[in-house]
């Protein structure tokens, strides 16, 4: 009998023994795991992704695949809906009516053809065309609704149908040009405005910021009433100013936008870097002998980059907003190049008539906000590592 036999055996030593280690984690470090879950949990910035990535794919991708571009123009296709309803005047033959009472020979599936000359009747208030041997008047009727005569009779709803546009998806403006073409050049402009002010704005803020946090109270306090001042200005005055001094450009466009968002930027960096100074890295870095230019470009400023990336994030949109508004007013993008706001500002006169012409531009203005807030938001909850994560 060995001297250990009245020992039980242990059910679970198996289990122990083999019980192997876990897998080293991809992950370098708790932070950097914390991050990517996070953000691949983050419905908010999944959605702003995907949507932001869709509309960089469509805008750059557009001038391959569309044979359009957004100066070319077409006077025989002015003022063409996406949707059009069709008429049919003879076997084969169809044509559109815009509101302007402009005839459009179309073909069934709703290819654009030709525009056939027309003679006004003013006593009809109407048109008279002339279309494969058959005599066509267009004019409206008591409610505004078009109505078509052929040979003299009225065509019946059956012989109407509605086809998607197919030589102009979005249709075209009141030059017959291309508004896919001119929507998707429009979107480039606005992203390249909002992106790029929103850097010059984070560069200069966090520069600003960086020095108002960690120079002494008299310093930094009137270099955040120097802000306050700047912030009174309304944004249109200061926009005028800086038209006036440099030269109307989309440069000048942009560094307007960051002259004006960059306070945003220096007051979050400025809180951040008051509450790092204290810390004891930047104590002994004192302590050391460090110089302040490195100690605010080498030690806060970078420790200061999540307040600086949602601030980014936040002033994209905003700065493409404002150069909308701006092109809106016609102090935005001149003339050829065509942005958003321009875009809207052109066909403002005819939205009773041509409601799309405003509707489509808007519509891209407030999906490209849309994106660059719900990313923002998003941002702000998985990069903030103090605040507790709620999806």
């Amino acid at each position: 009998m060995d001297d250990f036999d009245f020992f039980e055996p242990n059910p679970l030593a198996e289990d122990i023994v083999s019980t192997q280690f876990p897998a080293r984690d991809k992950y370098k470090n708790e932070y950097e795991k914390s991050f990517l879950e996070r953000a691949a949990h983050n419905k908010k910035v999944i959605v702003g992704i995907v949507l932001l990535f869709f509309i960089f794919l469509l805008t750059f991708l557009n001038p391959i695949f569309n044979p359009h571009t957004y100066s070319d123009q077409d006077v025989r296709f002015i003022n063409v809906p996406p949707i059009l309803r069709i008429t049919k005047v003879a076997p084969g033959s169809y044509i559109h009516v815009n509101r302007a009472l402009h005839v459009i020979n179309v073909s069934e599936d709703g290819h654009l053809l030709s525009s056939p000359e027309g003679i006004l009747n003013t006593s009809a208030m109407g048109f008279f065309y002339n279309i494969d041997g058959k005599s066509v008047s267009v004019k409206l009727d008591k409610n505004k609704k078009i109505v078509v005569f052929v040979d003299g009779k009225q065509v019946p709803a059956k012989d109407e149908k509605t086809v998607w546009n197919k030589s102009y998806w979005l249709g075209t403006d009141s030059l017959g040009r291309d508004m896919l073409a001119r929507v998707f050049y429009g979107t480039r402009i606005s992203l390249y405005v909002g992106i790029f002010s929103a850097l010059i704005a984070s560069i200069f803020g966090s520069i600003y910021g960086g020095i108002a946090g960690y120079s002494g109270r008299r310093l930094g306090e009137l270099m955040m009433r120097v802000i306050d001042i700047i912030d009174s200005i309304p944004l249109i005055l200061i926009v005028i100013l800086l038209m006036m001094i440099i030269s109307p450009s989309l440069k000048t466009v942009v560094l307007t936008m960051g002259m004006i968002y960059w306070t945003s930027v220096a007051r979050q960096v400025r809180g951040q870097i008051l509450s790092l100074k204290e810390r004891e890295f930047i104590l002994a870095a004192r302590v050391l002998g460090v110089p302040k230019h490195k100690i605010i470009f080498k030690h806060l400023i970078p420790n200061s980059i999540v307040q600086i990336i949602i601030a980014m994030t936040v002033d994209v949109p905003t700065a493409i907003f404002s150069e909308a508004f701006l092109s809106f007013l016609g102090l935005g993008v001149c003339i050829p190049k065509a942005s958003l706001g321009s875009l809207t500002s052109d066909a403002i006169d005819c939205i009773r008539i041509f409601p799309y012409q405003v509707f489509i531009p808007g519509l891209a203005i407030a999906l490209i906000v849309y994106s660059f807030n719900v990313l923002g938001d998003g941002m702000q909850q998985i990069l903030n590592p103090e605040k507790k994560y709620i999806n």
